[in-house]
């Protein structure tokens, strides 16, 4: 690796961004209604990836999800019995392959899914409302240069 300053600088500065982003996804919380329909702050966390995965997707496996967040099978199962339990998301058979099961977000699973896009949505734009057109045209080649590499 070239250790350059730039070079050093640009890793530094992306470790941070990783590093915050992962945090603030730690923190995310949302008010959740129960089945008794009780108002809690439900401390979401990392889940909300798995909340994203199914709600970007109209059929959504269990594979899917491992595939999506990179969990062992084992984790994702958990995590998908937590959700299930707080009434985030749901199972159900396909209709397509009876053996199959499909995870499908429930009204309070498309709500911190609405709530995480709206929240990360407007964090961005505040940030991209800070620099130039041309300057964001060169972080457009830059991240599909990264996406490209991976």
């Amino acid at each position: 690796m070239d250790t350059s300053t730039p070079n050093i600088q640009i890793l530094k500065l992306f470790s941070e961004i990783i590093a915050q982003t992962i945090n603030e996804i730690d923190s995310f919380q949302i008010t959740h209604l129960d089945k008794d329909g009780n108002e809690t702050q439900l401390n979401i966390g990392k889940d909300i990836l798995i909340i994203h995965a199914i709600g970007s997707k109209i059929d959504c496996s269990m594979k899917d999800i491992i595939i999506a967040t990179g969990l062992p099978n084992s984790t994702a199962t958990r995590r998908v019995g937590y959700l299930i339990k707080k009434d985030l998301i749901l199972k159900k058979i396909s209709k397509k392959d009876k053996r199959k099961t499909m995870l499908k977000l429930t009204k309070n699973g498309r709500k911190s899914f609405s709530l995480f896009f709206d929240y990360f949505t407007q964090k961005f734009e505040e940030i991209l409302k800070m620099i130039s057109e041309e300057e964001k045209e060169v972080l457009i080649k830059i991240f599909k240069s990264l996406m490209n590499s991976s």
